[in-house]
């Protein structure tokens, strides 16, 4: 497991890197109102998840810890023929949207529901298979090239605008849907197609479907603070908001390394004792907490090199408190509704986490408190739902000394804010947290460093 972690940090270090850069230059490059045009683009494809109705959650799930040599391809030719029906089928109604209404904005996502779902299951799968080296290399041009392009448009050209930005996201999706739709097509060739509409493949849609209801709202969870912001703030504020949930994401690769290589690994039934459960969970209480430093990096980014967003900062400064539970509930919480097959659990809770988050949000806007308030009730919604999840999976219980590692943690992180320095903060963040981390952890930190240290020494030879 520990060297696909490493390939999915490497791939996600390169996109967080030209992520970085396009963090800096692409908000300098166009005006606020065209940055939140882009941003607007960026909201809605996030929601095209809904149109393929589950069916590639519920083949994350069949194939889960199998390897791709052992599965039956004819089965697999029929599933991924009927992913490619039930996509395009949404595609067509909204390219006739398009037509009736001539929203270009309809054109946009039809395209985006086709490429983007296509390009989900077959990451999906990868996962699940434990391809990971394919799935780094895929990772790094479906999600790096986007970014990188209208910078290169701009070097090339000396031409920056929403609409060139987001036409070229849309070009490098299609691109590598055709190239991957090739493979399929040159993978398949060999076997004859098992029925499409058979029991299995429906037993098969049942059970993704019931998970997508809940993913689909873990989808709304997760930009139901943006949405608000669009519908009731100023584009100024919908613009600063965005900059910093941009930033954010730029900065978690090391939440999303460990996330994705841990489904297989406790699909295949390899976290199984509470100790490693306990190790697995403290670690990422500290990997999440050592993220914290990230706020001092955008400080230094921003003050420096975009001080036109230096209101993001005021969102960012509240908004990355939330690292630890976000660690927890994106690599564990979900992974455990998966591999439980907790299924009606799993949308009930992200239902309930979504109606929260709205009912926050909404108090915050209506208090006048605006995109400070939303990021203020964010972070308390995914504390809430830290706390909620351990009550709902036995094993994950938060201890004593879990629970003042999180008070200590807030209490460092906005405590350490009123340095001036940035570097100074940072460097002064990292040791009390090191410090936090061996007084609380002593026993993962002493196994996490000794594993440092063995590896280095087998570079060093």
């Amino acid at each position: 497991m520990v060297s696909n972690i490493f390939r999915v940090l490497i791939s996600n270090g390169i996109v967080a890197l030209v992520g970085l850069i396009s963090s800096l230059l692409l908000p300098n490059l166009l005006s606020i109102d065209d940055y939140a045009e882009y941003q607007t683009f960026i909201l809605y494809i996030g929601y095209v998840a809904l149109f393929h109705l589950g069916f590639p959650n519920g083949l994350s799930i069949k194939y889960a810890g199998k390897s791709f040599r052992s599965i039956e391809k004819r089965q697999l030719k029929g599933e991924m023929r009927l992913l490619l029906i039930i996509i395009s089928a949404f595609s067509v109604l909204l390219f006739l949207l398009y037509t009736f209404t001539r929203n270009i904005i309809f054109l946009y996502v039809a395209i985006m529901a086709f490429c983007s779902c296509y390009l989900g299951a077959v990451t999906q799968l990868l996962q699940a298979w434990g391809i990971f080296d394919l799935y780094a290399i895929s990772h790094v041009i479906i999600s790096a090239l986007p970014l990188a392009l209208p910078i290169i448009i701009y070097v090339l050209l000396g031409k920056a605008s929403a609409t060139i930005s987001i036409v070229s996201y849309i070009l490098v999706y299609v691109i590598v849907t055709i190239l991957y739709l090739l493979w399929q097509i040159i993978l398949g060739r060999n076997y004859s197609c098992a029925k499409i509409f058979s029991k299995e493949n429906r037993d098969t849609e049942i059970t993704g479907l019931l998970f997508h209801i809940g993913s689909y709202i873990n989808v709304l969870f997760h930009s139901v603070d943006k949405q608000l912001i669009k519908w009731y703030c100023s584009v100024q504020e919908f613009s600063y908001y965005s900059f910093a949930i941009t930033m954010q994401s730029t900065m978690t690769i090391l939440l999303t390394a460990v996330s994705q290589p841990l489904f297989p690994y406790i699909a295949a039934g390899k976290l199984d004792s509470q100790k490693k459960v306990s190790f697995v969970k403290r670690s990422l209480l500290m990997l999440g907490s050592l993220s914290g430093a990230a706020y001092f990096v955008c400080s230094l980014i921003v003050e420096n090199w975009i001080p036109k967003y230096s209101n993001s900062l005021l969102v960012i400064k509240i908004y990355f408190a939330l690292f630890p539970a976000m660690a927890v509930i994106n690599c564990l919480y979900f992974n455990y509704y998966k591999v439980k097959k907790l299924k009606y659990r799993y949308t009930i809770d992200l239902l309930f986490m979504f109606a929260l988050a709205v009912v926050l949000d909404l108090a915050a806007i209506k208090l006048n408190n605006g995109h400070i308030g939303v990021a203020m009730a964010t972070v308390v919604v995914y504390y809430f739902w830290l706390i909620y999840g351990a009550k709902v999976f036995p094993e994950l219980k938060l201890t004593k000394n879990e629970y003042a590692f999180i008070f200590l943690y807030l209490m460092l992180f906005f405590g350490i804010q009123r340095v001036t320095s940035n570097i100074i903060g940072m460097l002064l963040f990292v040791l009390i947290d090191y410090i936090l981390c061996q007084t609380l952890f002593r026993e993962e930190m002493k196994s996490i460093l000794d594993y440092i240290l063995e590896k280095l020494k087998k570079l060093s030879r």
